[in-house]
């Protein structure tokens, strides 16, 4: 518990500076760092057991790892994944009161920034419904967003109950209905599939009780990603002039491309298996996390360009102190919610 105390502790400093002036010290950061992987190893050594150092060392690598590819995609800032890779360092394994699949593996860090998500996404949401209501450039966006909730709900809904339905069938347990939708998105015509595997299932085992609680968590799986991506795509942007755009974090990568400034918008499939790459002759990319740069302001300037589209950010700390508290104190919220059905 005492690691957990200091990391709460670290916490408690980080979202001040955070607040203050949206930094994070390395030198608390790499403190919390040296404590971790320090006091680790004497726990291994007065244990003679190699345990606590490796969870320690492979929970700071594993948090560091994932942080990066957020860094790499401009999600995350550089203070955030030092302070990612210490809590993997100083807590890689839970002292949760409800036992989960954190307690196996040094993937603590994990937990608690999946309950930093579902504590702070509904005062996000409330906020994003603010703007959404106040701002009428958004109205269009909206519109666009609740219309592919109610598209893509019915198609999953429908996928998830054939796959649940003729699993069993074929000697499979129904929980693979998870796994099977990953290619739903790349299916052409996915809506017809759906209907299709629905319709088959529902004839061979006349059975539609399960349609209700799936098309339940289908609308609830889909709302979330939907207004996640519609806050992050539309609510957290603001258009600024470049006199005033030094530090602030693009929300797009303008390359020149034939003479003319374009914008570059890769797939999430290209940025999956290429990484987050820009091309050539990129004046500013969205995936810096350190902010655009006076150079770039100046490159910008050259043709012709006047304001930019940056991205406003949440402070990301508070909302880890937050799933940091609930998952030392309280545990897995998702398997509280899911045992307590």
């Amino acid at each position: 518990m005492i690691y957990a105390l200091i990391a709460i502790a670290g916490l408690l400093i980080a979202t001040y500076t955070d607040l203050r002036d949206r930094t994070i010290p390395n030198q608390l950061t790499y403190a919390m760092i040296f404590i971790g992987i320090a006091g680790h190893l004497l726990e291994a050594i007065l244990t003679s057991s190699l345990t606590p150092i490796l969870f320690s060392v492979g929970g700071a690598a594993i948090a560091f790892a994932s942080a990066y590819i957020l860094w790499r995609a401009g999600a995350w800032a550089g203070g955030d994944v030092k302070l990612f890779t210490a809590l993997g360092a100083l807590v890689p394994l839970p002292y949760a009161i409800v036992p989960s699949f954190y307690s196996q593996f040094p993937v603590f860090p994990f937990l608690v920034l999946m309950n930093s998500v579902l504590i702070a996404f509904p005062f996000i949401m409330l906020f994003v419904f603010a703007k959404t209501i106040t701002e009428k450039r958004l109205h269009k966006h909206a519109k666009q967003m609740l219309f592919s909730i109610s598209e893509r709900t019915s198609a999953l809904a429908l996928w998830l109950y054939g796959c649940y339905a003729l699993l069993p069938i074929l000697g499979l347990p129904s929980w693979l209905s998870i796994i099977l939708v990953a290619p739903l998105p790349f299916i052409p015509y996915r809506h017809l599939a759906a209907l299709a595997l629905a319709a088959i299932g529902a004839a061979l085992t006349q059975d539609l009780s399960a349609i209700v609680p799936l098309a339940f968590i289908s609308l609830a799986f889909i709302s979330f990603f939907e207004a996640a991506s519609y806050g992050t795509k539309h609510v957290l942007r603001k258009r600024v002039p470049l006199s005033k755009a030094e530090g602030e974090i693009s929300a797009e990568t303008l390359y020149v491309k034939k003479g003319k400034v374009t914008a570059f918008t890769p797939s999430m499939l290209s940025m999956l298996f290429s990484g987050f790459k820009t091309p050539k002759h990129t004046l500013v990319s969205e995936y810096n996390a350190a902010g655009i740069e006076p150079d770039e302001i100046a490159a910008l300037k050259k043709k012709g360009i006047k304001a930019v589209l940056v991205k406003q950010s949440i402070p990301l700390v508070p909302i880890l102190l937050l799933g940091l508290a609930v998952s030392v104190f309280v545990g897995d919220l998702v398997w509280i919610v899911v045992k307590s059905l």
